[in-house]
């Protein structure tokens, strides 16, 4: 099968570990070392979605020894990808960003990756070459940067709606992040480049694109969501590394369990 890009691929994208500009890069040779085959461990016995959601928080459990918690959760990773998914404007490309730096994982963005394979921006592959072409070259994308060991990645809104591509986020963790429909309005408000979001109603669509898409974003193993709109605008990057954190944790220390039982 042709490859659906133009020329060749980037080394960063036949392989993520030498990514030359995305996010920070460190023990390179060590991750080259590492088999496929201790991804599944995590991630072989899949449950139903843990769902966490917060009307109120008491942050200081988050706050103390949180160093400690990065430390435990990156040993009990083992390398094992992150896939951030959600709506766009639910924050993944910067809260992936902050997650990656404070795991010591590198960052990718598929959307960039896909933007710098095509020399174009998002919205003019949209407009030139439609939505299901842009698809096609996100789980082309998908497929080519595996394994991606060490590494959060950010992925377009919707990648869950391929099944085809499940097969390679499931290589992973995958953690949906929900924010409401009022946040990613208030976030996008100014935002011409979201090429789905270019009519005359954009909250209406947003309302669509969402009821559509959320029973896939349901498959995530870990679903975050904060109930509260002042939440949802006034938390940090900082605040929302701690809660994912927390939660790697829960869902890591369970699966684990259940592995040993089973």
């Amino acid at each position: 099968m042709s490859s659906p890009f133009q020329g060749p691929l980037p080394t960063y994208i036949v392989s993520p570990l030498a990514v030359p500009f995305f996010g920070s890069h460190r023990n390179q040779s060590s991750l080259s070392r590492h088999s496929t085959n201790h991804v599944f461990r995590v991630c072989r016995n899949r449950h139903a979605t843990a769902t966490f959601g917060f009307k109120s928080y008491n942050w200081s459990c988050c706050q103390s020894d949180k160093v400690n918690t990065f430390v435990e959760v990156q040993q009990l990773l083992d390398k094992t990808p992150i896939y951030l998914i959600g709506m766009m404007g639910s924050g993944k490309s910067t809260v992936g960003q902050y997650l990656a730096t404070k795991l010591n994982y590198s960052f990718l963005d598929t959307d960039q990756l896909i933007e710098s394979v095509q020399q174009k921006k998002i919205s003019e592959i949209f407009e030139q070459c439609g939505e299901n072409k842009f698809r096609e070259w996100e789980s082309a994308i998908l497929s080519k940067i595996q394994p991606c060991l060490g590494y959060v990645i950010a992925t377009g809104g919707g990648i869950v709606l391929k099944d085809s591509n499940w097969s390679h986020l499931r290589n992973g963790i995958v953690v949906f992040l929900d924010v409401s429909i009022s946040t990613i309005m208030k976030r996008l408000l100014n935002d011409t480049t979201r090429p789905l979001l270019q009519g005359a109603d954009p909250q209406k669509r947003l309302k669509e694109i969402r009821s559509k898409r959320l029973p896939l974003y349901l498959r995530a193993d870990i679903h975050i969501q904060l109930n509260d709109f002042r939440m949802e605008q006034e938390f940090t990057e900082e605040q929302w590394t701690a809660l994912i954190t927390q939660r790697l944790m829960e869902f890591l220390t369970t699966t684990t369990t259940t592995t040993k039982r089973s």
